[in-house]
């Protein structure tokens, strides 16, 4: 059958059916390595889930307050991601040199490569705040040519500045615990789940149940849940 599908592969559908079974047959043949990277890779995809849908998650909260603040909640996400990118990169960058290192059994120039992605990336987003208190108001503008909606979104960006900051030295530590899962037998990704998990539907989720649904705070209550989780 695998002979057959081969002579078959110059059709598209048929080569990744070939290509499905050739790698199927080498999990079958490998099963510790293929479950050590599905036991890694759970808890470091539900991260990502948690954190890359925690603003989404929060829109739901945002219609207590109104349909403006959904609008401006909307687009303030809009700029938000725009910044995490910076961070993100930086991030991928301090796993990819720390991993390097681990994988040559060097812990000390791992340790080394953190300290410098560390400072990178505060840096970084320390610069990234000051560009967005400098210029909010003008990329608020160029966002919307609302006046309500420009006045909701100047509330919130003085907290987005300092979540913008924290956020970065979170996704720093949650890469380099996730690196020294997949070079180890420690349990390190599911640190990173839990502070993820607690962070994010512990604190930030009660928070806005409290700020929006209960004492009906503008858009700052809710970036602030952000912040705090």
């Amino acid at each position: 059958t695998s002979h057959f599908l081969h002579l078959l592969s110059p059709f598209p559908f048929i080569s990744l059916i070939h290509d499905y079974l050739h790698w199927f047959a080498l999990i079958m043949k490998n099963w510790s390595i293929a479950n050590e990277i599905l036991l890694t890779a759970t808890p470091l995809g539900v991260v990502y889930f948690l954190t890359y849908g925690q603003w989404e998650a929060l829109v739901f909260f945002a219609q207590f307050l109104g349909t403006g603040e959904v609008v401006a909640w909307t687009l303030l996400g809009y700029l938000w991601y725009l910044m995490k990118y910076f961070s993100d990169g930086i991030a991928d960058a301090a796993e990819l040199r720390c991993g390097h290192w681990l994988l040559y059994n060097s812990p000390g120039m791992a340790q080394l490569a953190y300290q410098k992605s560390y400072f990178i990336g505060l840096s970084m987003s320390l610069m990234l705040t000051s560009t967005l208190f400098m210029a909010g108001k003008e990329i608020v503008e160029w966002m919307t040519k609302d006046i309500v909606l420009q006045s909701m979104m100047m509330e919130a960006i003085p907290l987005m500045g300092l979540g913008m900051v924290l956020q970065t030295i979170g996704l720093i530590c949650s890469s380099i615990l996730g690196v020294q899962q997949k070079h180890g037998k420690n349990k390190r990704a599911a640190v990173a789940l839990t502070t993820q998990l607690v962070g994010t539907w512990c604190v930030s989720i009660i928070l806005s149940t409290i700020f929006c649904v209960i004492l009906r705070i503008n858009l700052q209550g809710l970036m602030s849940a952000l912040v705090f989780g």
